[in-house]
């Protein structure tokens, strides 16, 4: 007889807690600091249209945007990445694209990504005065502009919400992390897109662990308006 399958496949909360040896949210919290950013990682129509988790924290993070706008945040939107440098639109050099785009193309081969395809999904598109960032590796901040926006907005709290939570996410909240600014993860906001739904919890784990606090979309919203009116 087999197992009933859930959002994680076979495996329950529990059974990837005890794999891990970590239960969400038990780690020391960092918490809010004084200013906040927020950072929208890879939401575009392609991964919004092909994907229900996509597509669920698209919806979430119309909320958090919603916030965060009424706060005056600064607020940033990427996209790029594996898909993009691979098999796409784009008109990239063969050093461009490099060992990156090697290792991915197999997984889009019958897919090529199309310009119209590339920009933020419509739900959560970028307003005036908000920055959109084309990455051209997994995270948003290799190779960008980020780190110096970042600066000039003298933020030391990030919110980061998007996708991959095993890719382009988790790499954006492990720079994040190492750059020394306190990363809050809404977990409503955060999704996986393809691959065993597993890996998307474990990610999660891994990234509350010992990169940011992951938290309840409500209680990310108390805490910026805590913050006020930047």
């Amino acid at each position: 007889m087999h197992s009933p399958v859930g959002p994680y496949g076979r495996f329950t909360k529990e059974d990837i807690e005890e794999l891990v040896g970590y239960k969400l949210r038990t780690s020391k919290r960092i918490g809010f600091g004084e200013k906040a950013a927020l950072i929208v990682v890879d939401m575009t129509r392609d991964v919004v249209k092909r994907h229900a988790d996509v597509k669920a924290a698209a919806m979430h993070i119309a909320t958090l945007l919603g916030q965060a706008r009424k706060l005056g945040m600064p607020i940033f939107f990427s996209r790029g990445g594996r898909h993009y440098h691979s098999v796409s639109f784009a008109s990239l050099t063969e050093a461009e694209c490099g060992i990156y785009a090697i290792k991915a193309k197999a997984s889009y081969e019958k897919q090529p990504l199309k310009a119209e395809d590339f920009e933020i999904a419509q739900e959560i598109a970028p307003r005036e005065g908000e920055v959109l960032i084309t990455k051209h590796r997994s995270s948003a901040f290799f190779g960008t502009f980020l780190p110096s926006l970042l600066n000039w907005h003298r933020v030391d709290t990030l919110v980061i919400a998007g996708m991959s939570s095993t890719g382009c996410l988790k790499a954006t909240v492990q720079d994040a992390f190492f750059y020394n600014y306190r990363v809050i993860l809404p977990e409503e906001c955060l999704a996986q897109g393809s691959g065993p739904k597993a890996m998307h919890y474990i990610s999660v784990l891994e990234m509350d662990k010992s990169r940011g606090d992951v938290m309840p979309l409500a209680e990310v919203l108390e805490g910026l308006n805590k913050l006020g009116k930047h």
